[in-house]
This record gives C-alpha cells, structure tokens and sequence, in this order.
C-alpha cells in the first residue's frame, strides 16, 4: 500500500500546482455539501493536508481574483464650442418695408403646405 503513497508523493512534488488545485476542489465539494457550515475547519484542514505533503503554502493573492483597474479622470475639453444661435420666430419687421432689418432673423423657407402672408400683388392699371 505504500507504493501508491510513495507515486502521490512523487507527483506532488514534481505538481505543487496541480496538487493544490486538486486540494482546493475537495475543499468546494466538503463545502457545496455542508452549505459551507463547517467552511473554517475545512480550511484548516486542507491547509495541514498541505503542509504534510509538502506543498507550498496557499497564498491569498493566488485565489482572489485581481481587482479591475479603476477609471482615470475623465478627459476635459480643451476649449468648450460657441453655442449654436437658436432660431428666433420672424415677427413684423416695420411698417410695410417687406425686408428684415439688421440683426432680425430671416424666415426659413415655407415647406409645402405652408401658407407665406406678404404684400399683394400690385394691382393691374385702370382704364
């Protein structure tokens, strides 16, 4: 019976890696079973298990997975563009003059369906 044990331990030696993976699956099955009851002793247990087969001892940074980089500041623009003029209603621009003056905005154009109020036409010549 021994010289399986004499294998187990050659194997370890040469796999600390695969034999502690192997010791942390025993570890999460005991685990899964109890509902994690007795999670703390089978800690202590793996860990001496570990200890007489000779495997290096578990480090914390190996199990916990790395935390994620945080975010750098966010980029600030350099200048900060002219605000865009808003469109103003067009209104009577004076008495009769038919033409925008300075500094009114100009209408868009009338899209289809839309009705344009302006001066009428002039009136034919009498006789």
């Amino acid at each position: 019976m021994s010289s399986w044990i004499d294998k187990a331990k050659d194997f370890i030696k040469g796999n600390p890696d695969k034999a502690r993976d192997a010791l942390e699956k025993a570890e999460d099955v005991v685990n899964e079973r109890t509902g994690g009851k007795y999670a703390e002793q089978v800690d202590q247990g793996s860990d001496m298990v570990g200890e007489k087969l000779g495997l290096p001892p578990e480090t914390e940074d190996a199990t916990a997975p790395e935390p994620a980089p945080s975010p750098g500041p966010a980029p600030v623009p350099s200048e900060s563009p002219a605000p865009t003029p808003k469109p103003t209603e067009a209104g009577p621009t004076g008495a009769d003059s038919g033409t925008a003056e300075s500094g009114d905005a100009i209408p868009e154009a009338p899209s289809e369906g839309d009705v344009t109020l302006g001066d009428p036409p002039p009136a034919p010549p009498s006789r």
